[in-house]
Protein backbone atom coordinates (compact mmCIF):
# COMPACT_ATOMS: atom_id res chain seq x y z
CA UNK A 1 0.00 0.00 0.00
CA UNK A 2 2.48 2.27 0.93
CA UNK A 3 4.51 1.72 -2.09
CA UNK A 4 1.54 2.25 -4.44
CA UNK A 5 0.87 5.54 -2.92
CA UNK A 6 3.88 6.41 -3.47
CA UNK A 7 4.17 5.18 -7.61
CA UNK A 8 0.94 6.88 -7.88
CA UNK A 9 3.28 10.36 -7.28
CA UNK A 10 5.29 9.86 -9.59
CA UNK A 11 3.40 8.02 -12.76
CA UNK A 12 0.65 10.36 -12.05
CA UNK A 13 0.16 10.36 -16.06
CA UNK A 14 -0.51 14.06 -16.11
CA UNK A 15 0.82 16.77 -17.96
CA UNK A 16 2.02 20.05 -16.39
CA UNK A 17 3.58 21.60 -19.02
CA UNK A 18 4.95 25.23 -18.85
CA UNK A 19 7.49 26.92 -21.92
CA UNK A 20 10.90 27.78 -20.72
CA UNK A 21 11.83 31.29 -19.39
CA UNK A 22 9.64 33.15 -22.22
CA UNK A 23 5.85 32.89 -20.63
CA UNK A 24 4.64 34.78 -18.23
CA UNK A 25 3.64 33.53 -14.14
CA UNK A 26 0.50 31.71 -14.80
CA UNK A 27 -2.58 33.55 -12.97
CA UNK A 28 -5.44 32.45 -10.99
CA UNK A 29 -8.42 33.43 -13.65
CA UNK A 30 -8.99 30.20 -15.36
CA UNK A 31 -8.17 32.31 -18.86
CA UNK A 32 -6.17 30.17 -21.22
CA UNK A 33 -2.34 31.76 -21.94
CA UNK A 34 -2.23 33.22 -24.93
CA UNK A 35 1.30 34.15 -25.29
CA UNK A 36 3.66 33.16 -28.47
CA UNK A 37 6.77 31.12 -27.63
CA UNK A 38 9.34 30.71 -30.22
CA UNK A 39 11.72 27.36 -29.20
CA UNK A 40 15.46 27.68 -29.67
CA UNK A 41 16.37 28.10 -32.81
CA UNK A 42 18.11 24.55 -32.75
CA UNK A 43 15.52 23.30 -33.83
CA UNK A 44 15.55 24.96 -36.73
CA UNK A 45 15.12 22.73 -39.82
CA UNK A 46 18.55 24.01 -41.50
CA UNK A 47 20.66 23.53 -38.70
CA UNK A 48 21.41 19.23 -37.58
CA UNK A 49 20.53 18.07 -34.70
CA UNK A 50 23.12 16.90 -32.16
CA UNK A 51 23.62 13.13 -32.04
CA UNK A 52 24.16 13.87 -27.81
CA UNK A 53 21.06 16.10 -27.51
CA UNK A 54 18.68 12.99 -28.79
CA UNK A 55 20.73 10.78 -26.08
CA UNK A 56 20.43 10.26 -22.95
CA UNK A 57 22.67 8.26 -20.10
CA UNK A 58 21.36 6.83 -17.19
CA UNK A 59 23.03 4.36 -14.59
CA UNK A 60 25.37 3.45 -17.43
CA UNK A 61 22.73 2.66 -20.30
CA UNK A 62 22.31 4.95 -23.34
CA UNK A 63 19.02 5.73 -24.28
CA UNK A 64 18.60 7.08 -27.90
CA UNK A 65 15.24 8.97 -29.09
CA UNK A 66 14.33 7.57 -32.78
CA UNK A 67 15.67 10.74 -34.48
CA UNK A 68 12.10 10.44 -36.93
CA UNK A 69 8.82 9.55 -37.15
CA UNK A 70 6.67 8.77 -39.88
CA UNK A 71 4.84 11.20 -41.73
CA UNK A 72 5.51 13.98 -38.96
CA UNK A 73 7.84 17.17 -40.22
CA UNK A 74 10.89 16.84 -39.56
CA UNK A 75 10.89 20.47 -37.60
CA UNK A 76 8.66 18.80 -34.40
CA UNK A 77 10.85 14.83 -34.11
CA UNK A 78 13.04 17.75 -31.50
CA UNK A 79 9.80 17.76 -29.48
CA UNK A 80 9.33 14.23 -29.87
CA UNK A 81 12.77 13.10 -29.13
CA UNK A 82 12.59 14.97 -25.65
CA UNK A 83 9.11 13.68 -24.60
CA UNK A 84 10.21 10.10 -25.90
CA UNK A 85 13.68 10.21 -23.48
CA UNK A 86 11.71 11.81 -20.53
CA UNK A 87 8.94 8.87 -20.98
CA UNK A 88 12.08 6.46 -21.05
CA UNK A 89 13.65 8.22 -18.14
CA UNK A 90 10.58 7.15 -16.01
CA UNK A 91 10.08 4.33 -17.05
CA UNK A 92 13.64 2.88 -15.52
CA UNK A 93 13.31 4.84 -12.46
CA UNK A 94 9.93 3.88 -11.72
CA UNK A 95 11.07 -0.10 -12.03
CA UNK A 96 13.95 0.81 -10.06
CA UNK A 97 11.65 1.84 -7.31
CA UNK A 98 9.29 -1.14 -7.88
CA UNK A 99 11.82 -3.23 -7.45
CA UNK A 100 13.22 -0.85 -4.29
CA UNK A 101 16.40 -0.16 -5.61
CA UNK A 102 15.42 3.64 -6.18
CA UNK A 103 18.36 4.65 -3.52
CA UNK A 104 19.30 8.60 -3.27
CA UNK A 105 22.50 7.93 -5.13
CA UNK A 106 19.86 6.73 -8.18
CA UNK A 107 17.13 9.81 -7.30
CA UNK A 108 20.01 12.16 -7.80
CA UNK A 109 21.10 10.69 -10.96
CA UNK A 110 17.85 10.61 -12.15
CA UNK A 111 16.68 14.55 -11.46
CA UNK A 112 20.33 15.30 -13.01
CA UNK A 113 19.02 13.85 -16.50
CA UNK A 114 15.60 15.24 -16.21
CA UNK A 115 17.36 18.53 -16.18
CA UNK A 116 19.49 17.81 -18.73
CA UNK A 117 16.16 17.56 -20.74
CA UNK A 118 14.40 20.25 -19.68
CA UNK A 119 17.14 22.37 -20.09
CA UNK A 120 17.19 22.26 -23.64
CA UNK A 121 14.39 24.06 -24.17
CA UNK A 122 12.78 22.40 -26.54
CA UNK A 123 9.61 20.91 -24.52
CA UNK A 124 7.53 22.16 -22.52
CA UNK A 125 7.08 19.37 -20.17
CA UNK A 126 7.90 19.08 -16.64
CA UNK A 127 5.02 16.47 -15.83
CA UNK A 128 5.28 12.78 -15.41
CA UNK A 129 4.58 10.36 -18.22
CA UNK A 130 5.28 6.49 -18.21
CA UNK A 131 3.94 5.26 -21.40
CA UNK A 132 0.64 7.24 -21.71
CA UNK A 133 2.41 9.76 -23.77
CA UNK A 134 1.36 10.49 -27.58
CA UNK A 135 0.90 12.98 -30.32
CA UNK A 136 -1.32 13.43 -33.54
CA UNK A 137 -1.09 15.81 -36.40
CA UNK A 138 -4.56 17.97 -37.10
CA UNK A 139 -4.42 20.43 -39.61
CA UNK A 140 -6.15 23.11 -37.27
CA UNK A 141 -6.15 26.55 -39.12
CA UNK A 142 -6.70 24.97 -42.67
CA UNK A 143 -3.57 26.02 -44.53
CA UNK A 144 -2.76 22.39 -45.20
CA UNK A 145 0.23 22.44 -42.68
CA UNK A 146 -0.88 20.29 -39.59
CA UNK A 147 -0.02 21.11 -35.88
CA UNK A 148 1.46 18.89 -33.52
CA UNK A 149 -0.55 17.95 -30.68
CA UNK A 150 0.79 16.17 -27.64
CA UNK A 151 -1.61 13.86 -25.98
CA UNK A 152 -1.61 11.97 -22.52
CA UNK A 153 -3.62 8.92 -23.14
CA UNK A 154 -4.90 7.83 -19.50
CA UNK A 155 -6.11 4.42 -18.62
CA UNK A 156 -8.48 4.63 -15.94
CA UNK A 157 -9.77 7.98 -15.64
CA UNK A 158 -10.03 11.10 -17.58
CA UNK A 159 -11.25 14.38 -16.61
CA UNK A 160 -12.88 15.40 -19.83
CA UNK A 161 -15.36 13.28 -22.20
CA UNK A 162 -12.55 13.91 -24.99
CA UNK A 163 -10.25 10.83 -24.41
CA UNK A 164 -7.14 11.76 -25.05
CA UNK A 165 -6.05 14.64 -23.21
CA UNK A 166 -4.63 17.38 -25.06
CA UNK A 167 -1.38 18.56 -23.53
CA UNK A 168 0.49 20.99 -26.08
CA UNK A 169 -0.12 22.26 -29.47
CA UNK A 170 2.85 23.73 -31.60
CA UNK A 171 3.03 24.73 -34.96
CA UNK A 172 5.50 25.44 -37.76
CA UNK A 173 5.26 29.57 -38.41
CA UNK A 174 8.41 30.83 -40.66
CA UNK A 175 10.46 27.88 -40.51
CA UNK A 176 10.59 27.59 -37.13
CA UNK A 177 8.86 25.65 -34.60
CA UNK A 178 6.41 27.86 -32.05
CA UNK A 179 4.58 26.45 -28.87
CA UNK A 180 0.81 27.67 -29.44
CA UNK A 181 -0.29 26.73 -25.88
CA UNK A 182 2.33 26.18 -23.37
CA UNK A 183 0.07 23.04 -21.71
CA UNK A 184 -1.17 24.49 -18.76
CA UNK A 185 -3.28 22.41 -16.60
CA UNK A 186 -6.73 23.86 -18.19
CA UNK A 187 -5.71 22.81 -21.70
CA UNK A 188 -4.86 19.42 -20.60
CA UNK A 189 -8.47 19.03 -18.25
CA UNK A 190 -10.66 21.43 -19.08
CA UNK A 191 -10.30 22.18 -23.00
CA UNK A 192 -11.76 19.43 -25.58
CA UNK A 193 -11.42 20.18 -29.50
CA UNK A 194 -15.14 19.67 -31.48
CA UNK A 195 -14.55 18.75 -34.98
CA UNK A 196 -14.62 22.42 -36.50
CA UNK A 197 -11.14 22.81 -34.89
CA UNK A 198 -12.59 25.15 -32.11
CA UNK A 199 -11.70 24.24 -28.68
CA UNK A 200 -13.85 24.67 -25.91
CA UNK A 201 -12.54 25.17 -22.44
CA UNK A 202 -14.86 25.12 -19.71
CA UNK A 203 -13.07 25.73 -15.77
CA UNK A 204 -15.41 24.61 -13.72
CA UNK A 205 -14.28 25.90 -10.15
CA UNK A 206 -18.00 26.57 -8.91
CA UNK A 207 -17.53 24.85 -5.58
CA UNK A 208 -15.14 27.39 -5.19
CA UNK A 209 -17.25 30.44 -6.68
CA UNK A 210 -15.47 30.37 -10.10
CA UNK A 211 -16.39 29.35 -13.71
CA UNK A 212 -14.90 30.43 -16.88
CA UNK A 213 -15.87 29.25 -20.37
CA UNK A 214 -13.79 30.41 -23.76
CA UNK A 215 -13.98 28.90 -27.21
CA UNK A 216 -11.20 29.41 -29.27
CA UNK A 217 -9.40 28.42 -32.52
CA UNK A 218 -6.20 28.83 -34.54
CA UNK A 219 -6.26 31.37 -37.02
CA UNK A 220 -3.86 30.52 -40.48
CA UNK A 221 -0.34 31.84 -39.71
CA UNK A 222 -0.97 33.07 -36.19
CA UNK A 223 0.89 32.09 -33.25
CA UNK A 224 -1.69 32.72 -30.75
CA UNK A 225 -5.50 31.66 -30.29
CA UNK A 226 -8.05 34.12 -31.29
CA UNK A 227 -10.96 34.34 -28.60
CA UNK A 228 -14.22 33.88 -30.08
CA UNK A 229 -16.25 33.83 -27.05
CA UNK A 230 -16.06 33.70 -22.89
CA UNK A 231 -18.08 34.15 -20.15
CA UNK A 232 -17.70 33.79 -16.77
CA UNK A 233 -19.57 33.31 -12.96
CA UNK A 234 -17.62 34.66 -10.25
CA UNK A 235 -18.36 36.11 -6.59
CA UNK A 236 -18.54 39.91 -5.47
CA UNK A 237 -18.05 40.65 -1.76
CA UNK A 238 -17.88 44.41 -1.81
CA UNK A 239 -16.58 44.69 1.76
CA UNK A 240 -19.51 42.00 3.11
CA UNK A 241 -19.31 39.00 4.61
CA UNK A 242 -21.82 36.50 2.40
CA UNK A 243 -20.46 36.70 -1.71
CA UNK A 244 -23.23 37.74 -3.84
CA UNK A 245 -22.62 35.95 -7.40
CA UNK A 246 -22.46 36.96 -10.60
CA UNK A 247 -22.63 36.26 -14.40
CA UNK A 248 -20.88 37.85 -17.44
CA UNK A 249 -20.07 37.28 -21.00
CA UNK A 250 -17.80 39.25 -23.45
CA UNK A 251 -18.88 40.19 -26.50
CA UNK A 252 -17.20 43.16 -28.94
CA UNK A 253 -14.95 43.50 -25.78
CA UNK A 254 -16.81 44.61 -23.27
CA UNK A 255 -18.64 42.42 -20.66
CA UNK A 256 -22.42 42.29 -20.23
CA UNK A 257 -24.46 41.05 -16.95
CA UNK A 258 -26.28 37.97 -17.94
CA UNK A 259 -28.79 36.08 -15.65
CA UNK A 260 -27.54 32.70 -14.13
CA UNK A 261 -30.35 30.97 -16.65
CA UNK A 262 -28.72 31.97 -19.29
CA UNK A 263 -24.90 31.29 -18.05
CA UNK A 264 -25.55 27.90 -17.31
CA UNK A 265 -26.93 27.24 -20.64
CA UNK A 266 -23.40 28.85 -21.58
CA UNK A 267 -21.83 26.31 -19.16
CA UNK A 268 -23.83 23.12 -20.90
CA UNK A 269 -22.96 24.35 -24.47
CA UNK A 270 -19.12 24.52 -23.88
CA UNK A 271 -19.06 21.54 -21.81
CA UNK A 272 -21.30 19.07 -24.42
CA UNK A 273 -20.62 21.30 -28.49
CA UNK A 274 -22.22 18.90 -30.49
CA UNK A 275 -19.56 16.99 -32.44
CA UNK A 276 -16.09 15.93 -30.85
CA UNK A 277 -13.11 15.55 -33.13
CA UNK A 278 -12.01 11.78 -32.43
CA UNK A 279 -7.83 12.30 -31.91
CA UNK A 280 -6.24 9.43 -33.30
CA UNK A 281 -3.62 8.69 -30.75
CA UNK A 282 0.28 7.52 -31.68
CA UNK A 283 1.87 6.18 -28.20
CA UNK A 284 5.53 7.15 -28.07
CA UNK A 285 6.61 4.07 -25.94
CA UNK A 286 3.28 1.31 -27.31
CA UNK A 287 4.99 -1.63 -25.25
CA UNK A 288 5.51 -0.10 -21.45
CA UNK A 289 3.73 -2.27 -19.36
CA UNK A 290 3.87 -0.67 -15.76
CA UNK A 291 5.30 -2.28 -13.34
CA UNK A 292 3.18 -1.14 -10.55
CA UNK A 293 -0.29 -2.92 -12.76
CA UNK A 294 1.19 -6.37 -12.69
CA UNK A 295 -0.65 -8.60 -10.30
CA UNK A 296 2.03 -9.44 -7.33
CA UNK A 297 2.59 -12.65 -5.48
CA UNK A 298 -0.02 -12.03 -2.14
CA UNK A 299 2.21 -11.05 0.80
CA UNK A 300 2.19 -13.78 3.23
CA UNK A 301 1.30 -13.16 7.26
CA UNK A 302 3.83 -13.29 10.04
CA UNK A 303 1.65 -16.10 11.51
CA UNK A 304 2.25 -19.66 10.74
CA UNK A 305 -0.77 -20.96 12.70
CA UNK A 306 -4.09 -19.94 11.70
CA UNK A 307 -6.49 -18.01 13.82
CA UNK A 308 -9.90 -19.07 15.18
CA UNK A 309 -12.41 -16.76 15.17
CA UNK A 310 -15.70 -16.93 18.13
CA UNK A 311 -18.45 -18.72 16.85
CA UNK A 312 -20.60 -16.04 18.09
CA UNK A 313 -20.65 -12.13 19.24
CA UNK A 314 -21.75 -10.60 21.70
CA UNK A 315 -25.27 -8.90 20.69
CA UNK A 316 -24.78 -8.91 16.98
CA UNK A 317 -27.43 -10.68 14.34
CA UNK A 318 -25.84 -13.99 12.61
CA UNK A 319 -25.82 -12.12 9.62
CA UNK A 320 -22.84 -9.90 10.69
CA UNK A 321 -20.23 -12.58 11.58
CA UNK A 322 -18.67 -12.75 8.44
CA UNK A 323 -17.88 -8.95 9.16
CA UNK A 324 -17.02 -9.28 12.70
CA UNK A 325 -14.87 -12.65 11.81
CA UNK A 326 -13.09 -10.30 9.37
CA UNK A 327 -12.62 -7.78 12.16
CA UNK A 328 -11.06 -10.17 14.85
CA UNK A 329 -8.85 -11.46 12.12
CA UNK A 330 -7.84 -7.89 11.31
CA UNK A 331 -7.24 -6.86 14.99
CA UNK A 332 -5.03 -9.85 15.24
CA UNK A 333 -2.73 -9.15 12.10
CA UNK A 334 -2.45 -5.98 13.49
CA UNK A 335 -2.03 -6.63 17.31
CA UNK A 336 1.27 -8.88 15.62
CA UNK A 337 2.57 -6.25 13.41
CA UNK A 338 1.87 -8.21 10.22
CA UNK A 339 2.61 -6.39 6.96
CA UNK A 340 0.44 -3.54 6.09
CA UNK A 341 0.14 -4.76 2.72
CA UNK A 342 -1.28 -7.80 3.48
CA UNK A 343 -3.72 -6.79 6.31
CA UNK A 344 -5.12 -3.95 4.17
CA UNK A 345 -5.07 -6.39 0.79
CA UNK A 346 -7.22 -8.94 2.76
CA UNK A 347 -9.29 -7.34 4.87
CA UNK A 348 -10.60 -4.42 2.48
CA UNK A 349 -14.50 -5.89 3.01
CA UNK A 350 -14.62 -3.63 6.32
CA UNK A 351 -14.57 -0.60 4.55
CA UNK A 352 -12.13 1.19 6.40
CA UNK A 353 -10.10 3.75 4.67
CA UNK A 354 -7.52 3.94 7.57
CA UNK A 355 -6.85 1.17 10.17
CA UNK A 356 -8.37 2.65 13.18
CA UNK A 357 -5.91 3.77 16.00
CA UNK A 358 -6.01 1.71 19.39
CA UNK A 359 -7.96 -0.71 20.65
CA UNK A 360 -10.89 -2.12 18.28
CA UNK A 361 -14.15 -2.84 18.94
CA UNK A 362 -17.82 -3.30 17.23
CA UNK A 363 -20.71 -1.61 18.82
CA UNK A 364 -24.85 -2.83 17.61
CA UNK A 365 -27.54 -0.64 17.49
CA UNK A 366 -31.13 0.72 15.62
CA UNK A 367 -29.67 3.86 14.15
CA UNK A 368 -33.25 4.59 12.96
CA UNK A 369 -35.74 2.21 14.77
CA UNK A 370 -36.63 -0.33 11.77
CA UNK A 371 -36.18 -3.28 13.49
CA UNK A 372 -33.23 -3.51 11.73
CA UNK A 373 -29.52 -3.22 13.82
CA UNK A 374 -26.62 -1.80 12.48
CA UNK A 375 -22.95 -2.42 12.71
CA UNK A 376 -20.20 0.06 13.38
CA UNK A 377 -16.59 -0.45 13.64
CA UNK A 378 -13.70 1.29 14.90
CA UNK A 379 -11.66 2.19 17.46
CA UNK A 380 -12.86 1.70 21.26
CA UNK A 381 -12.34 5.75 21.95
CA UNK A 382 -13.82 6.03 18.54
CA UNK A 383 -16.79 4.25 19.68
CA UNK A 384 -18.05 5.62 22.99
CA UNK A 385 -18.08 9.05 21.40
CA UNK A 386 -20.62 7.68 18.73
CA UNK A 387 -17.95 8.07 16.54
CA UNK A 388 -17.44 4.82 14.16
CA UNK A 389 -14.47 4.00 11.34
CA UNK A 390 -17.79 2.38 9.15
CA UNK A 391 -21.35 1.69 9.20
CA UNK A 392 -23.48 -1.29 8.08
CA UNK A 393 -26.92 -2.11 7.99
CA UNK A 394 -28.44 -5.62 6.51
CA UNK A 395 -30.82 -5.65 3.52
CA UNK A 396 -32.50 -8.77 2.31
CA UNK A 397 -30.01 -10.36 5.16
CA UNK A 398 -26.41 -9.33 4.00
CA UNK A 399 -24.85 -6.73 5.74
CA UNK A 400 -24.49 -3.14 3.58
CA UNK A 401 -21.72 -0.77 3.95
CA UNK A 402 -23.39 2.07 4.35
CA UNK A 403 -20.68 4.76 4.77
CA UNK A 404 -16.75 5.08 6.18
CA UNK A 405 -14.82 7.45 8.01
CA UNK A 406 -11.61 8.64 8.88
CA UNK A 407 -9.43 10.73 10.44
CA UNK A 408 -9.90 13.58 8.10
CA UNK A 409 -13.54 12.79 7.48
CA UNK A 410 -14.82 12.09 11.00
CA UNK A 411 -18.63 10.89 11.77
CA UNK A 412 -20.64 11.28 14.61
CA UNK A 413 -23.82 10.05 14.97
CA UNK A 414 -26.41 11.61 16.62
CA UNK A 415 -28.94 10.31 19.98
CA UNK A 416 -32.02 10.96 17.30
CA UNK A 417 -30.32 9.19 14.38
CA UNK A 418 -28.70 11.90 12.46
CA UNK A 419 -25.23 10.95 10.74
CA UNK A 420 -22.82 14.42 11.22
CA UNK A 421 -19.61 14.12 9.11
CA UNK A 422 -17.05 16.83 8.95
CA UNK A 423 -14.74 16.28 6.12
CA UNK A 424 -11.31 19.00 5.51
CA UNK A 425 -9.67 18.91 2.13
CA UNK A 426 -6.95 21.10 3.39
CA UNK A 427 -6.54 24.80 5.14
CA UNK A 428 -9.30 26.35 3.63
CA UNK A 429 -11.92 23.77 2.38
CA UNK A 430 -14.62 22.03 5.18
CA UNK A 431 -17.02 20.11 4.49
CA UNK A 432 -20.24 19.34 6.63
CA UNK A 433 -22.86 16.67 6.09
CA UNK A 434 -25.43 15.39 7.33
CA UNK A 435 -27.49 12.33 7.24
CA UNK A 436 -30.26 10.25 8.03
CA UNK A 437 -30.95 6.18 7.19
CA UNK A 438 -34.81 5.86 6.42
CA UNK A 439 -36.81 2.86 7.39
CA UNK A 440 -35.60 -0.43 5.56
CA UNK A 441 -33.14 1.62 3.49
CA UNK A 442 -29.53 0.26 2.78
CA UNK A 443 -28.04 3.69 1.46
CA UNK A 444 -28.03 7.32 3.46
CA UNK A 445 -29.89 10.19 2.28
CA UNK A 446 -27.87 13.61 2.61
CA UNK A 447 -29.48 16.23 4.16
CA UNK A 448 -27.34 18.83 4.30
CA UNK A 449 -24.08 19.89 1.95
CA UNK A 450 -22.39 23.31 3.68
CA UNK A 451 -18.54 24.06 2.55
CA UNK A 452 -15.90 26.64 3.37
CA UNK A 453 -13.59 27.24 0.06
CA UNK A 454 -11.04 30.08 -0.24
CA UNK A 455 -11.75 32.68 -3.55
CA UNK A 456 -8.18 33.35 -4.95
CA UNK A 457 -8.99 36.36 -6.84
CA UNK A 458 -10.69 37.69 -3.70
CA UNK A 459 -8.36 36.80 -1.66
CA UNK A 460 -11.25 35.58 1.31
CA UNK A 461 -12.69 32.31 2.25
CA UNK A 462 -16.06 32.55 1.90
CA UNK A 463 -18.97 29.99 2.90
CA UNK A 464 -21.76 28.52 1.46
CA UNK A 465 -24.68 25.10 1.49
CA UNK A 466 -25.67 23.20 -1.81
CA UNK A 467 -29.57 23.16 -2.11
CA UNK A 468 -30.90 21.68 -5.12
CA UNK A 469 -27.63 22.07 -6.86
CA UNK A 470 -27.08 26.04 -6.25
CA UNK A 471 -24.76 27.34 -4.09
CA UNK A 472 -26.36 29.81 -0.94
CA UNK A 473 -23.63 31.72 0.88
CA UNK A 474 -23.74 32.09 4.83
CA UNK A 475 -21.41 33.98 7.01
CA UNK A 476 -18.66 33.23 8.75
CA UNK A 477 -20.17 32.75 12.13
CA UNK A 478 -23.13 30.87 10.97
CA UNK A 479 -20.71 28.07 9.20
CA UNK A 480 -18.76 27.95 12.53
CA UNK A 481 -21.38 27.68 14.63
CA UNK A 482 -22.38 24.65 12.31
CA UNK A 483 -19.35 23.35 12.35
CA UNK A 484 -18.95 22.89 16.60
CA UNK A 485 -22.53 21.18 16.57
CA UNK A 486 -21.26 18.32 13.41
CA UNK A 487 -18.41 18.16 15.57
CA UNK A 488 -20.35 17.66 18.63
CA UNK A 489 -23.56 16.97 19.14
CA UNK A 490 -25.16 17.85 22.33
CA UNK A 491 -26.33 14.50 22.90
CA UNK A 492 -24.32 11.77 20.77
CA UNK A 493 -25.86 8.26 20.45
CA UNK A 494 -25.02 6.05 23.17
CA UNK A 495 -23.21 2.86 22.26
CA UNK A 496 -22.54 -0.68 23.84
CA UNK A 497 -18.86 -0.49 22.72
CA UNK A 498 -17.27 -4.27 22.67
CA UNK A 499 -13.98 -5.33 21.89
CA UNK A 500 -13.16 -7.55 19.08
CA UNK A 501 -10.52 -9.65 21.17
CA UNK A 502 -8.28 -10.23 24.68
Amino acid sequence: MKKSLLSCIFLLPLFLCSCINTLPAQTNTGEPTRTEVVLPESTSADEPIDEEAISIVFRGEKITAPGSYSDIPDLYAPVLDDLYLYGALLQRYSKLHYDGMATTEVLREFEQVQKEIKQRGRLPYTGYDTGTAGYTLIDLDGDNNPELLLLNDPTSYSYRKQIPDICAIYAIRSGQLVCIDNGSSELSMATILATDSIFYQCVDWSGAGYTYLSAFRLEPGMSEFTIISEARASLSFEECDVPVPYWVKTENGEEINITEEEFDMLFEQYKNPKDLMVLDFAPLHPDWVDPWSVPRPPEKSLLTEPIEHPQSYSGAPGAYNPILDDLYLFSEHVRLEDSFDYVWENFGALGFVEPPQGEIGYAVVDINNDGIPELLLGSIDGLNNASPHSVFTLKDGNPVLLISFWSRSRGVISANGAIYSVGSGGAAYTDLSSYRLDKHADTLTELTDIRSDYSFSEDKPYFFQIVDGKNHYISKDEFWNLSEMYKNPSTPMKLTVIPISN
